[in-house]
């Protein structure tokens, strides 16, 4: 049976590692993670997430499959991901605040950003073809890297 993490045992997990927390609800939006909107101290916005593990895939490996580009979600994948992205893609990323083990739970705790059009980050870094085609070379070896898809670079135009 699929481990149910609630509203109040995401906010006892965030206390427990130390964060004060001001608001907490949940976000039905994950596939893959049990996902809370948090406000903590200091009115700083953030999401928390926690592995969701199925009933079916318990045992059978150290963590769930990604359906969408293969290899084993972790979120230490994710968080790398994060900041290759940042440093790498000079893209507008979420910082990561920390991984952490839980008494209900390991989860990750990531900065909330505002939402903004994709079109507004080229305009504003001044995109060009030969630049967006940069960024996703970047991409496809960070994909290699994780093993997630064995792509090829894309040929600039």
């Amino acid at each position: 049976m699929l481990k149910m993490i609630t509203t109040e045992s995401a906010g006892d997990a965030l206390r427990e590692c130390g964060y004060r927390i001001k608001h907490i609800r949940p976000i039905s939006e994950g596939s893959n993670h049990y996902v809370f909107d948090v406000i903590l101290e200091g009115d700083r916005p953030a999401i928390c997430k926690f592995a969701k593990t199925r009933e079916t895939e318990e045992g059978l490996s150290e963590g769930s499959k990604d359906t969408l580009f293969g290899g084993t979600l972790s979120l230490e994948r994710e968080a790398y991901l994060f900041r290759m992205i940042k440093a790498q893609a000079k893209v507008p990323t979420p910082e990561v605040y920390g991984i952490h083990d839980s008494s209900c739970g390991r989860f990750i705790l990531l900065e909330r950003m505002t939402a903004f059009p994709r079109k507004n980050v080229w305009c504003e870094a001044d995109f060009l073809k030969r630049r967006f085609l940069t960024v996703w070379n970047i991409w496809a070896r960070i994909l290699r890297r994780s093993r997630m898809l064995p792509l090829q670079p894309l040929e600039i135009l």
